[in-house]
């Protein structure tokens, strides 16, 4: 942005010349044709020189900015020159523009044979040019105090409002876990972010079903094992009764004891509810282990 900004700067700073002289060569040619009339009276004599200076008054020549002087011919000769005490400039008798060193000059053939010719300085021009310019800089300086900084912030606040429903849908993603698996919805998110909360919703969906199924798995395991675990434990606890004091009863004693524990685990895994889909599958791993070993 600050360079797109500055960039536009610098091409009027620079394009400021180009427009200011063709600006000052279309006055110049508007001075003249305003003239042209005039002239052509002074050249069949019906003018004196007070009517002349009255005229000069009325046409464009912008004194606050510029003083334009005027040289009339007739066959070759000057026969009336008006405008500034400086010389006139020596530039061509050929219709249209020229320059020299210190003037710019429009030609002008208000009848065959007869010129009128009009100047205007050069180093006018140039302050024109360095006025304008003043005018850039000043511009820009208003700019990077005032409105560049109040751009910035403008923009700052638009991309965060463009980025809101971003952190929303990221802090609705956040919240779900192994305890919340409830969809998310599209509702009130903008069209380009609605794909990616529909996928997670495909994905929740997807492990909501995995989940139910383990859970299921681990609830038919539990189930299917509490008898032989329990008809173990009963055969078990005979046989530690019926075996006379010794080591071989405390091994037994052991086994009973592992017995009931595995026991009371498959009545947990069966008995598991609530929305830790989890915990059964976890007690069905933990009596396998403590089954086979």
């Amino acid at each position: 942005m600050l360079l797109a900004w500055f960039s536009v700067v610098a091409s009027a700073w620079f394009s400021l010349s180009k427009v200011s002289n063709e600006l000052s060569d279309e006055f110049l040619e508007l001075a003249a044709k305003k003239m042209e009339p005039t002239m052509i009276e002074v050249l069949k004599g019906k003018w004196d020189d007070d009517s002349i200076r009255n005229t000069l008054q009325s046409a464009p020549n912008f004194e606050k900015f510029w003083t334009y002087r005027y040289k009339l011919w007739k066959r070759g000769k000057v026969i009336l020159i008006l405008g500034d005490v400086k010389p006139f400039p020596d530039a061509p008798l050929r219709k249209g523009f020229s320059q020299t060193v210190t003037d710019r000059v429009y030609t002008l053939e208000v009848q065959p044979g007869n010129f009128l010719q009009v100047a205007e300085p050069l180093h006018v021009r140039r302050q024109t040019v360095n006025s304008g310019r003043l005018h850039v800089f000043n511009f820009v300086l208003v700019s990077v105090v005032v409105i560049l900084p109040f751009s910035i912030a403008l923009l700052w606040f638009v991309i965060r409002r463009s980025l809101a429903p971003i952190e929303v849908l990221r802090q609705e993603i956040g919240l779900r876990d192994g305890g919340n698996l409830s969809l998310m919805g599209s509702s009130g998110l903008p069209a380009e972010l609605a794909p990616i909360a529909a996928s997670v919703d495909r994905l929740l969906e997807r492990l909501q079903t995995t989940l139910d199924a383990e859970r299921e798995f681990a609830t038919n395991s539990a189930h299917e094992l509490r008898t032989p675990i329990a008809g173990s434990l009963a055969q078990m606890q005979r046989l530690v009764v019926e075996i006379p004091q010794g080591p071989a009863r405390t091994r037994a004693r052991g086994i009973e004891k592992s017995l009931s524990s595995l026991g009371h685990l498959s009545k947990n895994c069966f008995n598991s509810r609530g929305p830790n889909r989890g915990s059964a599958s976890q007690t069905t791993r933990s009596i396998l282990s403590k089954w086979f070993g």
